[in-house]
C-alpha cells in the first residue's frame, strides 16, 4: 500500500509541474507578443505601432465608400454655398420687347420680305442669382461672374393673313416693295383669251402666350456694363400657323401652311449686353440690347431692348 500511494504521489506531483511548465509558458508567448522589437519591422499585415508596441488590427476599408462621400460632400458644399448666395443676392424684374428678324421655318423669302410685317414679342422676367464664382483674373480686370436663374412671360405676336382672302385661281404671290402692295396674282384662262389680275393681301397678327425658363452666366463690370448668355427651354401654350408663299407659277402650288403645335418645349438662347443707368438706397436700374435665337421657333431670331429694375440686397 505504501508503494501504491507513493506512485500515485509521485504521478500527481509529475502532472502539477507539467501543469505548471505549460501554463508558464503560454504566458511568456502572449507577453512576447506585446513586447517591442526593436531594429525589426513587422511581418503582420494589419497592425499599426503605439508606443513602440505593434497592435493587430482587424479592419475591413471600402475604397469606394470613401470616394462616394468624398463625393458627397463636395455635392453638400456646393449646394451650401448656392443656398448662402441666394439667402444674399438681390431680385431682379425686367421687361423686353422684341422684333423678329428671322427666316423661321419658311423656305425663300421671311414673312417681313413678304409683307412687310414685323412679328413682335413682349416680355416680363423675373432674375435671381444662384450662384457667383470668385476669379482672381477676372477680379483683378474689374469684373464680377455670376450664374443666375430666370422666368419669363412672353407674349409674342405672329404675323398671318385670313385664308379666306386667297382667291381659287391664284397661281402666287407678289412680295411687298416700294411701288407695290403684298398681292395675290390670279390666272384664268377663256375660250377668247388670259387674263391675270392682282388682289392686294391683307396681314393680321396671331397671339401666342409662352413660358421660357432660363440659365445664364453674367459678366458685371465695376464701371457698370453687364455681359450675360444665357440658354433654356420656352413652351408655346397656343398653335400657330405660318403661310408658306410663292411667288407666280402657272400649275405650281402657290401656298402652302406649316404650323407649330401647341405645348411644345422650343430651345432658347441669346446674348445681352447692358449698362447700370442709375442706383437709389434700394433699387438698380439697368438697360440692354438682347438678341435671341430659336432655331425650332416660326420666327428664329430676334432683336430688342430691355429695362431691367434689381432689388438690392440687405447687408
Amino acid at each position: 500500500m505504501r508503494r501504491f500511494h507513493k506512485q500515485i504521489s509521485r504521478q500527481s506531483s509529475k502532472e502539477r509541474w507539467r501543469n505548471r511548465v505549460t501554463s508558464v509558458a503560454i504566458c511568456l508567448v502572449a507577453f512576447g507578443t506585446t513586447l517591442p522589437l526593436h531594429g525589426l519591422e513587422p511581418l503582420v499585415r494589419d497592425s499599426i505601432r503605439v508606443d513602440g508596441r505593434v497592435v493587430l488590427v482587424d479592419a475591413q476599408v471600402q475604397f469606394d465608400s470613401l470616394n462616394r462621400f468624398k463625393n458627397k460632400g463636395v455635392a453638400a458644399d456646393f449646394f451650401r454655398r448656392m443656398y448662402a448666395d441666394l439667402s444674399r443676392s438681390s431680385t431682379g424684374i425686367s421687361l423686353e420687347t422684341h422684333l423678329g428678324v428671322g427666316q423661321g421655318t419658311l423656305e425663300g423669302p421671311s414673312w417681313k420680305g413678304w409683307t412687310g410685317q414685323y412679328d413682335a414679342s413682349q416680355s416680363l422676367g423675373l432674375q435671381k442669382p444662384l450662384k457667383s464664382f470668385d476669379a482672381r483674373g477676372l477680379k483683378r480686370n474689374g469684373w464680377r461672374c455670376t450664374m443666375d436663374g430666370q422666368v419669363l412671360f412672353l407674349v409674342q405676336q405672329f404675323g398671318g393673313m385670313d385664308l379666306l382672302q386667297i382667291p381659287d385661281s391664284v397661281i402666287g404671290f407678289i412680295p411687298q416693295g416700294e411701288r407695290q402692295d403684298w398681292s395675290a396674282v390670279t390666272y384664268k384662262r377663256y375660250s377668247n383669251g388670259i387674263e391675270t389680275d392682282t388682289v392686294p393681301m391683307v396681314a393680321l397678327r396671331n397671339v401666342v402666350f409662352s413660358t421660357a425658363l432660363q440659365l445664364g452666366f453674367s459678366l458685371t463690370h465695376r464701371l457698370g456694363w453687364n455681359v450675360r448668355i444665357y440658354a433654356g427651354a420656352m413652351l408655346n401654350w397656343q398653335s400657330v400657323d405660318r403661310v408658306q408663299l410663292e411667288k407666280p407659277e402657272i400649275g405650281g402650288v402657290p401656298w402652302r401652311l406649316r404650323s407649330a403645335d401647341a405645348r411644345q418645349i422650343l430651345p432658347v438662347t441669346g446674348l445681352e449686353v447692358g449698362r447700370i443707368l442709375f442706383e437709389s438706397n434700394a433699387w438698380k436700374w439697368s438697360a440692354h440690347g438682347s438678341v435671341k435665337v430659336m432655331p425650332n421657333s416660326i420666327q428664329n431670331h430676334w432683336i430688342g431692348i430691355g429695362l431691367s429694375a434689381t432689388v438690392k440686397p440687405e447687408l
